[in-house]
């Protein structure tokens, strides 16, 4: 298990963009979450890679790191809000673990 401190965690599936977004090597369907971790940055350093973000040109950068796993457990020294798609369901400590084949999707 890796520990490792971050600013922000960002975590996700691919998007329908391909190759783009903040975790651009992202994949649906190969059993793992995709973890973006971000260092502390300058406002300045934001500014600079937020559009790079998009395009998915932003790694390597030294303040990021891109991990992928089939659990994710986020802990942090006192309560912090999660936020999953714009809901907040909880607090930290959380964990996230991927289920395989646990949806069934109809495409026409």
């Amino acid at each position: 298990m890796k520990r490792l401190i971050a600013a922000a965690v960002v975590a996700g599936l691919a998007l329908e963009m391909a190759h783009a977004g903040p975790l651009p090597e992202a994949k649906p369907d190969d059993g793992e979450l995709d973890v973006l971790l971000i260092g502390d940055l300058t406002k300045r350093d934001l500014l600079l890679t937020l559009p790079k973000t998009y395009r998915g040109t932003h790694l390597p950068h030294p303040k990021a790191t891109a991990l992928r796993g089939a659990v994710v457990e986020v802990e942090t020294p006192g309560p912090l809000p999660v936020q999953l798609d714009g809901e907040q369901p909880g607090t930290t400590p959380a964990r996230f673990e991927v289920v395989p084949q646990a949806l069934r999707l109809r495409v026409p």
